[in-house]
């Protein structure tokens, strides 16, 4: 963890791998960089444009109710940017699991860098991510949306990376 002038870095190895801005006086400030802000909104758009199509295409009959909130799964927590900004994007009632494997980095994403899941909507699960991804799977706990976050001290897990276990996680 480093702090700079008007932002906290975490650091695994040598990346700065989580960024939140800070206030003047040093503490956490709610909004993220935009450039963040604009790619979740984008995957926002994307899902409801989705869930809209699937639920006219199904019972064109009476006005269908609306579709349930969405759920989502972060793999890879880091500082929690990521999930800070999906859950400011997400409905009233929507599930937001983010998945990490190292509890040190879980902890600095709640104590250092701003993330406040309130266990009822949105959580982290101190756990292996392809586990926790293949495990949701065998219990038929379905995501909307999945998002691969992991990263090492130098790079993307490479265990994420091939055919096979996007395929798995489809």
């Amino acid at each position: 963890m480093k702090d700079r002038p008007g932002e906290r870095c975490l650091f695994i190895g040598e990346l700065c791998q989580s960024k939140s801005l800070l206030d003047r006086a040093g503490n956490v400030k709610p909004e993220q960089p935009w450039d963040l802000i604009r790619i979740m909104a984008l995957w926002g758009t994307a899902w409801v444009m989705h869930r809209e199509k699937e639920h006219r295409s199904g019972n064109p009959t009476p006005a269908p109710s609306p579709p349930p909130p969405p759920s989502a799964l972060i793999a890879g927590l880091g500082g929690g940017s990521v999930s800070r900004a999906l859950a400011s994007l997400l409905p009233a009632g929507s599930r937001l699991d983010s998945v990490e494997i190292d509890s040190a980095v879980a902890r600095a994403a709640t104590d250092w860098m701003g993330y406040e899941p309130d266990g009822e909507y949105s959580c982290i699960h101190v756990a292996d991510g392809r586990a926790f991804i293949r495990d949701a799977g065998a219990s038929r706990r379905w995501y909307d949306l999945i998002y691969l976050d992991m990263f090492t001290g130098t790079g993307i897990a490479k265990q994420v990376t091939g055919t096979t276990f996007l395929k798995k996680a489809r």
